[in-house]
C-alpha cells in the first residue's frame, strides 16, 4: 500500500526509505514494487515541498522504473513536464534517462540531442545511479553515442566517444552500472574486426553475472551475445547464455522483457521464427522500436533458413525501414545486403 504524506511525521526520512527500497527492490526485479515506492517518494514531495532535496531526483527513478515495465507513454510525459519546467528544474537531472528512452524508442536524433544539452554535467548533484554526476553519466551517454554513430556507419565519431570512455576505470559499483552501452559499442568494433571471442568477453560478466551489476537488466544483449556463441560454434557459451536467459525470466515481476527475451534466444536455438515474431509483436505494442528491428531481423533469417521467403522479406523490409527512421541508414544497407543473400530474399520498399 503507498505512504500517505499525512501520515508521516518525518518526511525527509521516508523519502531516503522508499528511495533504498527502489533500489532494493530493483535489484530483486520486482519492477512493480519498485514503481510505488518511487511513486510514493514523488507524491511526499509533492505535498510536503520543503522535504525536497535538490540531489534526490527521483524522475530519473520514475523513468528508470517506467522503462523496466514498459510503460513508454508514460515516460514520455515525464520528458514533456521536465522540458515544460526547465526553468524550475536542472536539466542534468533528466539527460541520462530522456537519452535511454529515445534509444529504445528509436528516436536517435533525439537522444544526440539530449546528449548534447547539458554543458555541464558535472556541476550537476544527484543520488539516482543512473544520472550520476562525471564517470558513470558519461559512460552511459558517451557508451549510447558510440554505438548510435556506429550503427550509422560514423565510425571516426564512434571511435572518438570510445577513446574518451577507456579512460575511465571501471571499478566501483556506479561505474559497473552504467557501462553496458560503453561495453556494447566495445563488442560492437571487436565484431566488425572479427575477433568474435572477443566481443563476448566484453559483454560475458554484465550479461552472464547477475551480481555485476544488480540493477542492469542484464538479459538486454543476450540474443546478440548467443549470435556470437553461435557463430564460433561454442556450446559452452551457447549453454551459458541459455542459462542465463531462462534466469532472468524466471525471476523477473512485473516485466515481460526477460521473457521476449528468452523467447529471442529460444528462437535462435532452436532455428524457430515464430518465437522471434511473439517478441516482435510485444516490442512493437509496447514501443520499443529498437529490439522490434533487432528481432524482426532475426526473424527474417530464420524464416529464410526454413525456405519462407515471403515471411522473410515482410520481416526484412519492416526491420530495413526502421533503422532507416532511426536514421541509421549505413546499418540498413548492411542488414538487407547481409539477408538478401540468404535464400535470394528480396528487399522490397515499404513506399
Amino acid at each position: 500500500s503507498g505512504t500517505s504524506a499525512t501520515e508521516v511525521t518525518d518526511p525527509v526520512a521516508a523519502v531516503h526509505r522508499l528511495t533504498a527500497s527502489w533500489y532494493s527492490n530493483m535489484a530483486a526485479r520486482n519492477h512493480p514494487a519498485a514503481l510505488e515506492n518511487v511513486r510514493d517518494a514523488i507524491a511526499l514531495i509533492r505535498e510536503r515541498p520543503e522535504t525536497d532535496d535538490p540531489r534526490a531526483n527521483l524522475h530519473e527513478l520514475l523513468m528508470h522504473s517506467l522503462h523496466h515495465v514498459d510503460r513508454f507513454a508514460e515516460a514520455a510525459e515525464v520528458i514533456e513536464r521536465h522540458h515544460a519546467d526547465r526553468d524550475r528544474t536542472d536539466p542534468a537531472w533528466m539527460w541520462i534517462p530522456e537519452a535511454l528512452h529515445h534509444f529504445w524508442t528509436g528516436e536517435w536524433d533525439a537522444n544526440l540531442a539530449a546528449l548534447g544539452s547539458v554543458s555541464r554535467p558535472t556541476d550537476a548533484t544527484t543520488l539516482g545511479v543512473m544520472a550520476e554526476v562525471g564517470p558513470s553519466a558519461n559512460l552511459i551517454g558517451r557508451g549510447l553515442a558510440a554505438h548510435i554513430c556506429q550503427l550509422r556507419g560514423d565510425q571516426v565519431a564512434a571511435a572518438r566517444h570510445l577513446d574518451t570512455l577507456r579512460l575511465i576505470p571501471i571499478e566501483g559499483p556506479l561505474e559497473r552500472e552504467a557501462c553496458v552501452f560503453f561495453l556494447r559499442a566495445e563488442a560492437f568494433e571487436l565484431e566488425h574486426e572479427g575477433n568474435l571471442a572477443a566481443a563476448f568477453a566484453k559483454l560475458e560478466e554484465i550479461s552472464l553475472d547477475p551480481e555485476f551489476a544488480p540493477l542492469q537488466t542484464p538479459y538486454k544483449w543476450l540474443p546478440y551475445l548467443l549470435s556470437l556463441a553461435r557463430a564460433m560454434a561454442d556450446q559452452g557459451k551457447i549453454d551459458r547464455v541459455m542459462d542465463a536467459a531462462r534466469r532472468e525470466a524466471g525471476r523477473t515481476v512485473g516485466s515481460r522483457g526477460a521473457q521476449m527475451t528468452l523467447y529471442r534466444c529460444q528462437a535462435l536455438t532452436l532455428r524457430d521464427p515464430d518465437l522471434a515474431v511473439r517478441a516482435a509483436a510485444y516490442y512493437r505494442e509496447v514501443g520499443r522500436h529498437l529490439e522490434l528491428a533487432e528481432t524482426l531481423a532475426e526473424a527474417a533469417e530464420l524464416f529464410a533458413e526454413g525456405d519462407r521467403p515471403d515471411e522473410a522479406r515482410a520481416a526484412m523490409t519492416e526491420s530495413v525501414e526502421l533503422y532507416r527512421g532511426f536514421g541509421a541508414h549505413w546499418w540498413a544497407e548492411d542488414l538487407k545486403s547481409r539477408l538478401t543473400n540468404l535464400n535470394a530474399v528480396t528487399y522490397r520498399s515499404a513506399s
